[in-house]
């Protein structure tokens, strides 16, 4: 019987009589993390109604709870899980989840982005009894990390993200969802008062000429829950045809961005995840 951390409240606790060997994962992070570990075999329920490409597919051993959101708490206690894993997504049902299984909230805060990640991912390890392994993969990431961060901060520039959704832009504060960018990577954000809340703001482009970022970054949300690569396609050229977004300062320079819209969207965090994140920001600073 061990004691560990859950992370349902800042200080809980939760006790496990043994290494969970059926383990239930509502989000796409906290899976790629158990298979990065060489866990995947003690999951036995994730979501699968848009797994993220990255992770590819799912054995079909694995029970689907469908949404990120709304999970099926009759078939929870169905399944008889050991450990559930919930998400930013499902922090609403924590109260019940627990009265299923023992819960691990896996989310990385937004505020010390970093240390969270470290934290939560190495509490996950020492659950599953794969701590060096979480310990090597953390310190791979930990270079890579500061070599782009080198690079961002070499470079000054300013930087704005847009999440891009039904042909609306929300941008975010630096310190909140996406915060791995600004706080981690050390990307300079754009000059701009934001309001107190974590969900993003909707801004027009009139505003975001108007900010003159060196660097704009963009999240396909509606590819990301579609994923019709050949829409998705389709939809971008049009994005970069658009008259007003050609205007400003970096489409005319070259640098506007496009992520990949399900590993931003509907994951990130995860070790798996966070790897292909700081890879592709890689091959935006050119090395």
């Amino acid at each position: 019987m061990q004691v560990f951390n859950s992370y349902v409240q800042p200080d809980a606790k939760m006790t496990l009589i043994s290494t969970p060997s059926r383990i239930v994962t509502l989000g796409y992070e906290a899976y790629d993390t158990l298979r990065a570990l060489g866990a995947e075999a003690s999951i036995i329920a994730a979501p699968k109604h848009r797994i993220p490409e990255y992770l590819n597919s799912m054995p079909d051993s694995i029970a689907d709870t469908k949404s990120l959101t709304d999970i099926d708490l009759d078939q929870m206690r169905a399944l008889k899980p050991d450990l559930i894993i919930s998400s930013a997504r499902t922090t609403h049902l924590l109260d019940e989840l627990d009265e299923i299984a023992p819960v691990f909230n896996y989310e990385t805060y937004s505020s010390q982005y970093w240390s969270n990640f470290d934290e939560i991912n190495l509490e996950l390890a020492r659950i599953i009894d794969k701590e060096a392994e979480a310990q090597r993969l953390i310190a791979d990431l930990n270079v890579r990390a500061d070599r782009i961060r080198k690079a961002s901060q070499a470079a000054d520039n300013t930087n704005l993200l847009l999440l891009h959704d039904d042909n609306k832009f929300t941008t975010f504060k630096p310190n909140s969802r996406f915060a791995l960018i600004f706080t981690l990577l050390g990307f300079s954000a754009v000059n701009r008062q934001y309001s107190f809340t974590d969900l993003g703001e909707v801004i027009r482009v009139p505003e975001i000429a108007a900010l003159n970022a060196d660097r704009v970054f963009i999240i396909n949300r509606t590819a990301a829950m579609r994923y019709d690569p050949e829409q998705d396609a389709h939809e971008q050229r049009m994005l970069m045809q658009r008259n007003d977004l050609q205007t400003i300062k970096a489409s005319e320079t070259g640098k506007l961005y496009f992520l990949t819209p399900d590993l931003w969207y509907l994951s990130g965090g995860g070790l798996d995840s966070t790897g292909l994140q700081l890879e592709e920001l890689s091959e935006i600073l050119g090395f």
